[in-house]
């Protein structure tokens, strides 16, 4: 479960959330502030840079988020690079997910997902599925399955806007 709240102050974006696994017992508070580029009306870049701390350390963690909008069609990613700011956390590059969606209804977008971690000291994993989002008045719902390897992990997330 992840909450992220963000608010802009002139071209600022200043960020704040909580993430959570509660049957593992691990949290992580999470802050910092980025900023919106847009590039002509079909594309856009977003980048963060976050302060997380949780029980294992802390780290900062740059995230940038690439959009590129092609007729009824989009390109959408969420590109992470973290390092540790102490002994607890390992280097890491996740894209997670990079999506590539279609319009169905003029609230409804289809497509695919894929998602890619590499991690200090781990094996690199991945994996892809379907994904469906739903514009709702005030936000968007996303969902969608991956699968990796034998593993299978569900997706939602409902973004409000302000």
């Amino acid at each position: 479960m992840t909450v992220i709240a963000g608010a802009h102050a002139g071209p600022v974006i200043v960020v704040a959330g909580a993430s959570g696994k509660p049957r593992a017992h691990h949290w992580t508070a999470m802050g910092g502030f980025g900023t919106h580029l847009r590039i002509g009306s079909a594309m856009g870049v977003t980048s963060f840079l976050v302060v997380t701390a949780a029980r294992d350390g802390q780290s900062l963690t740059l995230y940038t988020l690439p959009r590129l909008a092609l007729g009824a069609g989009s390109f959408d990613a969420i590109i992470s690079v973290r390092e540790p700011l102490n002994d607890g956390v390992r280097r890491e590059l996740r894209l997670n997910p990079v999506a590539v969606m279609m319009a169905v209804t003029p609230g409804v977008r289809a497509g695919l997902g894929a998602a890619l971690t590499a991690a200090e000291g781990s094996a690199v994993q991945g994996g892809a599925g379907p994904l469906l989002a739903i514009r709702f008045p005030g936000g968007v719902f996303t969902g969608g399955v991956f699968l990796y390897g034998n593993r299978t992990e569900a997706r939602l997330s409902y973004g409000v806007r302000f």
